[in-house]
C-alpha cells in the first residue's frame, strides 16, 4: 500500500531501525511494526472526487474509542483501490478501500472517460461541429467531419482521468450515436443527396 512515511528496514527479522537507535543512544519509532494495530474503512468517492483529489473527513472506532481523522484522497484513485496511511492514528494503521460510484455522464475505463453524443444523422453526412464540456469543467468545440458511417467516435486528448502517480491524463472519447429526425425536410434530402453524388 502507498505510505505517507519512511518504511522500515527488517532484515532476517532484526529491525535495523531499533539497531540504530540503540547504536545512537536513541530510540527510533517504527510504525512498521507488526504488533501495530490495523484499522480499516470504506470511503466512497464521486468521479469527480477521484478527479480533483479531495480531503475526507472520516469518524473512526478505534481502540480508545471514537476518532476524527483527515485524509488526503490524491488524482487518479480508482474503484477497490486501497491506500495505507501511517500518520493518521497515534501508533496505529490505517488501511482505507475506496469506492467510487457511477456517473451519470461519464464512463471511466482504465484512465479514459467516455460518453454518448446523440447526433442527427443528417449532421453525420455533412459534418458539425458542438460544444462539448468536460470532466474539468472546460467547454471545447469538436469537430464532426463529413463521413457517414455509424459507431464513430472522437477523441479528446489529454481530457480524461489523471494518471495516479503522475502528471498525465487519459483521453476523453465521445461515442457519437445516430438518429434520425422525426420531421426531415424533403429539400434538406434532395440537397444532401445531391451533394453526395457531385
Amino acid at each position: 500500500f502507498p505510505s505517507h512515511d519512511t518504511f522500515g528496514f527488517n532484515v532476517n527479522g532484526f529491525d535495523l531501525n531499533d539497531m540504530f537507535g540503540s547504536i545512537f543512544g536513541q530510540q527510533t519509532q517504527n510504525p512498521f511494526r507488526q504488533n501495530s494495530p490495523v484499522f480499516r474503512t470504506n470511503v466512497t468517492l464521486s468521479l469527480l472526487d477521484t478527479y480533483n483529489g479531495v480531503t475526507k473527513q472520516l469518524h473512526l472506532q478505534t481502540q480508545t474509542g471514537p476518532k476524527l481523522a483527515s485524509i488526503e484522497v490524491p488524482k487518479g484513485i480508482k474503484n477497490g483501490d486501497q491506500m495505507r496511511y501511517d500518520n493518521i492514528l497515534p501508533n496505529g494503521i490505517l488501511i482505507v478501500e475506496y469506492g467510487v460510484m457511477p456517473d451519470l455522464k461519464f464512463d471511466r475505463r482504465g484512465n479514459d472517460l467516455y460518453c454518448n453524443y446523440s447526433i442527427s444523422v443528417l449532421d453525420l453526412i455533412v459534418g458539425t461541429s458542438f460544444n462539448f464540456v468536460t470532466i474539468s469543467n472546460k467547454t471545447l468545440e469538436v469537430t464532426v467531419k463529413p463521413k457517414p458511417q455509424p459507431h464513430m467516435q472522437l477523441k479528446i486528448k489529454g481530457e480524461g482521468m489523471p494518471i495516479h502517480g503522475t502528471n498525465m491524463y487519459g483521453d476523453q472519447i465521445i461515442l457519437l450515436q445516430p438518429y434520425i429526425p422525426d420531421n426531415i425536410d424533403e429539400s434538406i434530402t434532395q440537397s444532401i443527396l445531391q451533394s453526395k453524388t457531385k
